[in-house]
């Protein structure tokens, strides 16, 4: 955007109406006005003889928020993901980020995480850990990508963004973020290869396991675990 002002009578107005439009321009950035990561200058002639554009600021990339899109199918949030910083689910074509775990989250997920290992050592399995494995579930696959703590899959590993035939999902129960991960875990009950569910919580010693059963229900309510019986 140029604005040409032709009258020299005037200079020290357009000096004024510079700085202003200026302060303004640095505003309207620092609060992230636009949606691209660009570099923004705001051009002012000092008259119609002199056409040098000015700039308001020192010339530099500028990072402005980025608006995340509001509906994506799978293959466009997967390729959208890739080109983000941070971790993100899709849930219901609508990207959702993932917060960072607080100690505790990580502690467990870490502990977890080997206990299962060295366990699938010991028995020789062809098993492995999977931390945080991509999980499309079967209902609504194409609008779906979630992500729990830890997974378990006896599948060999590849290069796909998406763990095959997990047998095992496990999540960590956090008080900020429950629900949502109850939600989750729903999910994943509509996956053929999963045959449990382990939901961990980091506040007490105590979880809930889901088993699928011999004929591939689901029971209504989890075993608990860790609880004192009263």
């Amino acid at each position: 955007m140029t604005l040409r002002i032709y009258s020299d009578r005037h200079q020290h107005q357009i000096v004024s109406l510079r700085r202003s439009l200026c302060s303004w321009w640095r505003e309207h950035i620092r609060l992230g006005g636009f949606d691209a990561i660009a570099e923004y200058e705001f051009l002012l002639t000092r008259g119609a003889r002199d056409t040098r554009p000015q700039r308001c600021y020192s010339r530099r990339m500028v990072a402005l928020r980025k608006r995340t899109p509001t509906r994506m199918t799978l293959d466009e949030f997967l390729a959208w993901a890739a080109a983000n910083s941070g971790n993100w689910q899709l849930i219901d074509g609508e990207p959702v980020a993932m917060a960072p775990g607080s100690d505790a989250h990580g502690a467990i997920q870490s502990e977890v995480g080997a206990l299962l290992r060295n366990h699938l050592l010991e028995q020789r399995s062809a098993c492995r850990v999977v931390t945080e494995p991509g999980i499309v579930p079967r209902v609504r696959a194409n609008r779906n990508y979630r992500v729990p703590d830890l997974g378990v899959t006896c599948a060999p590993p590849s290069d796909a963004p998406m763990v095959a035939e997990p047998i095992l999902l496990i999540e960590i129960l956090s008080p900020s973020n429950e629900a949502d991960t109850r939600a989750n875990i729903w999910a994943y009950t509509s996956i053929p290869s999963v045959h449990e569910i382990l939901a961990i919580r980091s506040t007490r010693i105590e979880a809930e396991l889901l088993v699928r059963g011999a004929d591939g229900s689901w029971p209504a309510e989890p075993d608990i675990i860790g609880r004192m019986a009263r």
